[in-house]
């Protein structure tokens, strides 16, 4: 299972974090989020041993662009009301695209576009809230049972240890990794390191048992 931590901003954090076993490191690019990242591309501030992924919410692709540039972006996740040409657009920069929707209902999953699953590289599923920040809350993964793919997709909201063993025994072969970001943290954008390492043990531990 692949791991993504998201809403880093702290240079002495991002270098812990990236000492754990993790796939995917995110940055949050939407000024009105507490998690928004600031810092800009400085070595300091670029983590090395993984991924790096941007969060944006309808920004224009040219401003997108410039920032993946600076801070090295290897994946660009698009979590507002971006559309499949949208998407493509960016691929056609060379960006691999995580494209997020926030679910409530079946109708939700079943409503997203089929153009999606040709200009995106991976889904990231969301507990629908109220704007386009977090809730730190969980939605019900049973609704999931309906997802057929093709495109391979992260699970997020409100993933912590409390529902751990959720996640151990969700099934879903098109289900690559989870993306862990409110229950890690000891203040907004600050993760807490011994949590984030038992959660990726646990993990591994499962893995390595089935």
């Amino acid at each position: 299972m692949l791991i993504k931590v998201c809403g880093m901003r702290d240079k002495d954090n991002i270098r812990a974090v990236e000492n754990l076993d993790i796939y995917i490191m995110g940055f949050i690019f939407y000024n009105k989020s507490s998690r928004y990242f600031y810092g800009g591309g400085s070595s300091e501030n670029i983590p090395h041993k993984c991924k790096r992924a941007g969060v944006f919410v309808n920004m224009d692709i040219d401003e997108i662009d410039d920032i993946a540039k600076e801070m090295q972006l290897n994946y660009i996740q698009l979590h507002g009301d971006e559309t499949p040409s949208f998407c493509r657009e960016v691929k056609e920069r060379g960006y691999s695209v995580i494209k997020a929707f926030h679910i409530e209902t079946e109708h939700d999953l079943s409503s997203i576009d089929k153009e999606y699953h040709n200009n995106c590289d991976l889904l990231l599923f969301d507990t629908k809230c109220s704007g386009y920040g977090g809730s730190g809350k969980q939605f019900d993964w049973n609704i999931l049972n309906n997802y057929t793919g093709p495109t391979p997709f992260f699970l997020s909201g409100g993933l912590g240890i409390e529902n751990l063993d959720n996640v151990k025994n969700f099934k879903n072969k098109y289900f690559m990794g989870v993306d862990l970001n409110s229950k890690f943290e000891s203040s907004p954008g600050i993760k807490e390191i011994k949590l984030l390492e038992q959660y990726i043990t646990e993990i591994q531990k499962s893995e390595d048992h089935e």
